[in-house]
């Protein structure tokens, strides 16, 4: 059994998660960790395939079900959110808040990679909610861990 640790995306074939995933599966990276796993709605779509192709474990979630989304996180002790910032994406990612907590993940890294939005007055509705999910993972007792690289304009305009 490897000691390196265990790692969960969500979201990992959208439009963050494939970034993340490609960087996880990069040489720089791959050797960090363990069993890297897709957490997907279908396994059977042509992203899910080209990331079991490439080593993942690609696992079919129902994001509405914690319990689903609790047994698919066993011997994770990551999670990776990258989730939609959506109202649904609200609701999914306070279920993997949830899961995370039930199945024994150590660490949650939450999907919130613009800028840290904590750290300005202004309270925009989606930054309310990220901050949310952020508080109700500390509460749970997870780690959180926040990643912030630049306000993604061009999803702004969609």
């Amino acid at each position: 059994m490897s000691s390196l640790p265990n790692i969960a995306v969500a979201g990992a074939t959208g439009n963050i998660g494939t970034y993340i995933i490609n960087a996880l599966l990069s040489s720089t990276f791959r050797p960090k960790f363990g069993e890297i796993t897709a957490l997907s709605r279908s396994t059977t779509s042509d992203a899910s395939k080209a990331l079991a192709a490439r080593g993942v474990k690609v696992v079919a979630i129902n994001a509405n079900d914690v319990d689903n989304l609790a047994e698919a996180l066993k011997g994770s002790d990551v999670l990776v959110d990258a989730a939609a910032a959506t109202s649904d994406g609200f609701v999914v990612s306070s279920n993997f808040v949830k899961a995370a907590a039930k199945s024994g993940v150590k660490l949650y890294i939450p999907s919130d990679y613009g800028f840290d939005h904590n750290r300005i007055a202004f309270k925009h509705p989606v930054w309310v909610a990220k901050g949310a999910i952020q508080e109700e993972a500390v509460k749970s007792g997870l780690r959180l861990a926040g990643i912030s690289v630049a306000l993604f304009l061009e999803d702004s305009f969609n």
